[in-house]
């Protein structure tokens, strides 16, 4: 008897596996047989600026599933799971429509109506006018505008013509630097002047002594 299980159980199997291989419907398995899941993906991770949005961790074979992306941004296409293997979808940034020309603008320069996202472009101004600053894009939006400023002509203009040092003036003719003027004759540096004779020496002054003396001693004799 379990010989004959045994058999039953073989042909099923080369049963199953023939369907396989030929393509050919019709033949099942009996109850009770082994079968074997196909792999399936985890698509539960959402992709940069993002979100998984019908995507889960198990996404069968040979499905798709659709992530969402954020403002700015669009979805590259579904992601997808074959033999386990997933092929995952992603957020690109959108592109700007800088193809406006600014006011005294002569064209749009390297501006165009897709400026890629993180890229910079300056438009053409009409002549007199200088570009002033940049246009850039970011995810979608416009985040800077360049514009055309009035630009000055040759020599940038002058407050006026700065006048002149020159040689400074004079407030008159400044006096001579010859030698300095005097006051006067200055007295003459000879001997100076006396206050009369000056008095005798010593040798005289005893002689007018003694002459004195015997003067006086005279006057005496006679008044005795």
């Amino acid at each position: 008897m379990a010989t004959l299980n045994n058999a039953a159980a073989f042909s099923s199997s080369a049963a199953t596996a023939a369907s396989t291989a030929t393509g050919i419907t019709g033949i099942t398995a009996p109850a009770g047989a082994i079968s074997v899941a196909a792999a399936s993906c985890d698509a539960s991770t959402a992709p940069e600026n993002g979100g998984v949005g019908t995507c889960t961790s198990t996404l069968a074979t040979g499905s798709q599933c659709q992530p969402v992306c954020n403002t700015g941004y669009t979805v590259s296409g579904p992601a997808s799971c074959s033999s386990g293997s997933l092929t995952p979808a992603t957020c690109a940034a959108n592109p700007c429509d800088a193809s406006a020309v600014p006011a005294n603008g002569a064209g749009m320069g390297n501006c165009t109506a897709t400026l890629a996202s993180g890229m910079l472009c300056a438009p053409q101004c009409n002549s007199g006018y200088v570009v002033n600053g940049l246009t850039s894009c970011s995810a979608g939006e416009v985040t800077s505008t360049a514009t055309c400023v009035s630009s000055p002509t040759g020599t940038p203009p002058t407050t006026g013509t700065p006048p002149t040092t020159g040689t400074p003036p004079t407030t008159g003719t400044p006096p001579p630097t010859g030698p300095p003027p005097t006051t006067g004759t200055p007295p003459p540096t000879g001997p100076p002047p006396t206050t009369g004779t000056p008095p005798p020496s010593s040798a005289r002054a005893s002689s007018m002594v003694s002459a004195l003396l015997i003067a006086l001693l005279g006057l005496f004799a006679l008044v005795a």
